[in-house]
């Protein structure tokens, strides 16, 4: 993002350790991400404790052979999401033909819902006009 684009730069975020010393994923304590170039930038850097999901984000880019990529998050398609749903639904003993990229997009809406999110977001979010989510 450091050169004003929308994206952050897999260049762009480091892990560290204690007192900001570089060090590989599985040893981090910290996930730093430059944000310099960005419009909206409060400051050079944010830095945020390493959770589970960052690890299993990259874990995911490995998965999907984009350990090298330019982003630090990668595009998916609705096929591959697909895809990586039904699989998992396979190996979790389930009808793989009852899971899809929908499933998922219907599911967030309800959660959303339930979390007591107003409607208007999860439209925006969901990219959904009518009030199908609600009734």
């Amino acid at each position: 993002m450091a050169d004003g684009g929308s994206r952050a730069r897999s260049k762009d975020a480091f892990f560290t350790k204690s007192r900001g010393i570089p060090v590989a994923p599985e040893f981090a304590t910290a996930l730093t991400i430059d944000f310099s170039g960005a419009k909206n930038a409060n400051s050079a850097a944010n830095t945020a404790s390493v959770s589970t999901s960052v690890k299993t984000h990259l874990q995911a880019r490995r998965d999907l052979g984009a350990v090298n990529h330019g982003y630090l998050f990668v595009d998916l398609s609705a096929e591959k999401v697909s895809s990586a749903l039904k699989a998992t639904a396979t190996r979790a003993g389930l009808e793989k033909s009852m899971y899809s990229s929908h499933s998922l997009k219907s599911g967030d809406a309800t959660a959303l819902k339930a979390g007591r999110v107003d409607s208007l977001s999860i439209k925006l979010l969901g990219r959904w006009v009518p009030h199908c989510y609600e009734e």
